[in-house]
């Protein structure tokens, strides 16, 4: 498909961004690999280091700086596969890497980061991705051999109506309407998650909104957060690169269509 000129908003509720790319798990890669990697071409960029249990399916930063409300987490131990995230200096930038995926995230570390457009973290992405590749190569390890991708996007919208999350979804979303529900009593609580297909069913957008409490001002919010994948066809960079595309085209889209004119007049929508 052709992708058409795409909505932009110079003030998006975005908190945090991640691009990645999957392919078949690298079994000769362990952790004395990743460091020599993060050493070799990272540390520069990246000079913190900590290790996590390797993702499955939640590629943004363990919910920053907001915790869901009533969501529990739990981990099972994966043994020594572990994946590496190694952050910039000021920590608005992840680099996650484990067997099978390299992910980068932006990450807003407070009210005056500066939002970082789609196709400045695409360049750099695939500017870290060769250097990885590069590595795999030089080390004599399987070949990269690329399977598909994601674009997740965390969005934190301040609560107007704190105690009254049906009112608080009829003023940000169009697809709501408050009226068929407030008979029988005010919707304090709720989530929503949704699944959706693009490109012939090639994609797949995953959006859920849960209500949420912020950690820095302990202010309620609603988290819309929207992650699409798409596979890729023939293990190239420009196949890859597509697919991105495609994915930021759905997400883009669909946070547009979902989300009404007032709030985007709010969020600096200029097309």
């Amino acid at each position: 498909m052709q992708i058409p000129r795409l909505p932009l908003f110079e003030n998006p509720p975005v908190v945090e961004t991640v691009i990645g790319l999957f392919f078949h798990p690298l079994n000769g890669l362990t952790s004395a690999h990743q460091g020599v990697l993060w050493e070799r071409h990272f540390r520069k960029d990246f000079p913190t280091i900590e290790e996590h249990y390797p993702l499955r399916d939640r590629p943004s930063c363990s919910g920053f700086e907001a915790r869901e409300i009533g969501r529990e987490t739990f981990r099972v131990d994966d043994g020594p596969n572990l994946r590496l995230w190694a952050f910039s200096e000021n920590r608005t930038r992840l680099l996650q890497i484990q067997k099978d995926a390299l992910l980068c995230n932006w990450l807003r570390n407070d009210d005056r980061s500066q939002y970082w457009h789609y196709d400045e973290r695409k360049r750099d992405f695939f500017q870290r991705f060769r250097s990885f590749e590069d590595f795999v190569l030089q080390e004599g390890l399987d070949r990269i051999v690329l399977t598909g991708c994601l674009i997740t996007y965390v969005n934190h919208v301040d609560a107007n109506n704190e105690n009254d999350f049906s009112a608080e979804l009829a003023r940000v979303f169009g697809f709501w309407t408050d009226g068929h529900l407030t008979t029988i009593g005010r919707v304090i609580e709720g989530r929503i998650a949704l699944s959706m297909t693009f490109d012939d069913e090639k994609g797949l957008l995953y959006v859920t909104i849960n209500p949420a409490i912020r950690k820095v001002d302990n202010k309620r919010v609603m988290i819309l957060e929207m992650t699409a994948r798409h596979k890729v066809s023939d293990s190239t960079i420009e196949s890859a690169s597509r697919s991105l595309d495609l994915c930021h085209w759905a997400s883009v889209t669909a946070f547009a269509r979902m989300t009404r004119e007032e709030m985007h007049q709010i969020w600096e929508r200029v097309v």
